[in-house]
């Protein structure tokens, strides 16, 4: 496999159903049924249970799929790991806490393996944290409810994606007031928020990326920002921004990341309709214990 690697980030909850296009497109760029598929829920304290989800749903239509825990540093340098990943044609992230994976894999043999098979086209994929991590700097924490300096923590994340900074379950969780305040920051970083079931494609050495899902993703564009006294008010304290730009997406939208070109579908395609049971958060929920978990 060789060619430009993909990445498909992820708002979190994605449905559990090989018709779903967020399935379909990973598998499909992959290689389909002959992809080598390797599941990482290294974000997730449920290792186990989360990656045996995934490894049942991702069997549907591949036949090569295996996932590796990830709880300490040293599993990082198996030498089982990190000869698959040589072989790998499709990685996916899970959900979880995002700091455990950039504090397991960050600098490790594994990150340098990844890295290798981005050069020769693997396709990468990440939901929730696992699409948080994507970006060169990551939210790693902060609260919904307020919009106060400092309220949103940051640290560097895998650098897959550069120039911007994604957030996942955007809407559900009302997070706009996290990717308001990173781009009050730096108005020169764009901010994707990505609603549950729903992801962006982009495809490395192009700008371009494309919406796939069932509900939206959400722009924050700071680049028209004509004001802001974020820099000189003291942390914990109300700041204010004004003229940002807010754009509002859903499935096979474009945008252009690098020119800002919106490109909107000729026809709006209908999306396959789902069994009640088959929307639930199971990558989330999947066993009783897991019910008040937070991923």
């Amino acid at each position: 496999m060789v060619g430009h690697t993909s990445y498909l980030a992820i708002g979190g909850a994605m449905r559990l159903h090989e018709k779903n296009p967020l399935v379909r497109t990973f598998i499909d760029g992959a290689g389909g049924k002959e992809s080598v598929i390797t599941i990482l829920p290294t974000a997730s304290d449920f290792a186990e249970e989360v990656g045996s989800l995934y490894y049942k749903l991702f069997c549907k239509l591949s036949d090569d799929v295996e996932y590796f825990i990830i709880d300490h540093r040293h599993q990082a340098e198996d030498p089982k790991l990190l000869e698959r990943i040589d072989r790998t044609t499709g990685l996916f992230f899970t959900g979880g806490n995002q700091l455990r994976i950039t504090s397991l894999l960050g600098g490790s043999k594994l990150q340098y393996r990844i890295n290798s098979a981005r050069k020769r086209g693997v396709f990468i994929a990440g939901t929730s944290a696992g699409a948080s991590a994507m970006s060169s700097t990551m939210i790693a924490g902060g609260k919904s409810d307020a919009m106060f300096k400092g309220s949103v923590e940051l640290s560097p994340g895998l650098g897959f994606v550069d120039n911007a900074v994604i957030d996942s379950h955007f809407i559900k969780r009302g997070r706009i007031t996290r990717l308001l305040n990173v781009v009050s920051l730096n108005p020169g970083i764009l901010g994707l928020g990505l609603s549950e079931d729903t992801g962006i494609l982009m495809k490395e050495g192009s700008s371009m990326m494309r919406v796939i899902g069932s509900r939206q993703i959400v722009i924050v564009d700071g680049r028209s920002i004509s004001h802001t006294n974020i820099a000189s008010i003291e942390d914990h304290k109300p700041f204010s921004v004004t003229d940002v730009r807010v754009h509002v997406l859903s499935h096979d939208y474009g945008y252009d990341l690098q020119t800002h070109e919106l490109f909107i579908p000729d026809i709006i395609p209908e999306l396959p309709d789902f069994k009640e049971e088959e929307i639930a958060d199971l990558p989330y929920f999947p066993l009783k214990k897991l019910e008040n978990r937070d991923w």
